[in-house]
């Protein structure tokens, strides 16, 4: 059963465990439907504990801390079916192709930490701007906004962990670290590698936005994908998507905590115009600065991610 022993190039990484399995544009369309799957999985679970409880379901579907709690019961199954068929393929193909890191360190000068405080800065600064641009959106139903509160209302120690640890784990393995490193690596009849980074970034950020599930959150989503996918194209790194997702979903957490006021729906109703324009454009500033200077970082047309050469299978002595 070689497909499922360990190579002398794979680790105990939980993220590198997944280095051989590099989809292309097919693989992408069978992994939104792995993605489908979990969340039919995840949805049945749902139901399932509903059912048990023996309490009114209405009456459970508008209660806080139990969605939260339901929440972090059922999200994980969301990415499990993609996580296992990664995991088999990854482990079927360790020793026939290449395999490319899900996680590679920061190339270049600069070092993790301060490529770490960049990112924060930038996802800080992008995130104010979508913000306001998110506020000239129509106003969000009632329905979305019971379910938005639902999520960041309640225990704000569950609420942490769903979406400061949770959500950053498992949508930047999904995103980036299996669709966007796929489709920046994988082999072309031609032998060719990957397709255009721009490309392949955006698309990426259209899917990341795509699984929000609604325009008020896709929106600042994608133009957030935009920025992680730059980042992880540039670097390698997803232990620096993840820190900028952590980063923002945290920011988010705190500020609906402090302003926990619904006639603050955004930014522009807390500070006046004219800081708020001074304030916008030293956010611009610093995005367009960050991104200068991780265009600093040499990369290969396919990225930073770290190539794992063919490993042949050990030699055993026949009896």
């Amino acid at each position: 059963m070689a497909f499922f022993k360990r190579g002398r190039h794979a680790n105990y990484s939980i993220l590198n465990g997944f280095s051989w399995h590099v989809p292309g544009i097919g693989g992408l369309f069978a992994f939104m439907g792995w993605l489908a799957l979990g969340f039919l999985i995840s949805q049945l679970i749902s139901v399932i504990i509903l059912l048990c409880t023996g309490e009114d379901m209405l009456m459970l579907a508008l209660d806080a801390d139990f969605l939260q709690l339901l929440q972090l019961i059922v999200y994980p199954f969301l990415f499990l079916p993609a996580m296992i068929a990664s995991k088999y393929l990854s482990n079927r193909n360790m020793y026939f192709v290449e395999g490319v890191k899900l996680d590679s360190p920061v190339k270049g000068k600069m070092s993790l930490w301060k490529a770490g405080a960049l990112c924060c800065l930038a996802t800080f600064g992008l995130a104010f701007l979508m913000d306001l641009a998110s506020s000239l959106l129509p106003e969000m139903s009632d329905n979305w906004q019971a379910a938005m509160e639902a999520l960041v209302g309640g225990n704000v120690f569950i609420s942490f962990i769903c979406v400061s640890i949770m959500a950053p784990f498992f949508e930047e393995w999904f995103i980036r670290g299996i669709l966007l490193r796929g489709l920046l690596n994988f082999k072309r009849a031609d032998g060719s590698r990957g397709m255009s980074p721009a490309i392949a970034i955006i698309i990426t950020a259209g899917i990341f936005g795509f699984i929000h599930g609604n325009i008020w959150q896709a929106l600042p989503a994608f133009a957030l994908g935009c920025l992680f996918g730059y980042v992880y194209y540039k670097t390698g790194s997803l232990k620096l998507t993840m820190l900028m997702h952590a980063f923002n979903n945290t920011a988010s957490l705190v500020a609906s905590q402090l302003l926990p006021d619904e006639a603050v729906a955004s930014w522009a109703d807390i500070i006046p115009a004219p800081q708020l324009y001074a304030v916008s454009a030293a956010c611009l500033a610093i995005v367009i600065l960050v991104v200068l200077q991780f265009r600093k970082i040499k990369t290969p047309r396919n990225g930073g991610c770290e190539l794992i050469p063919v490993e042949a299978p050990s030699e055993v002595p026949l009896p």
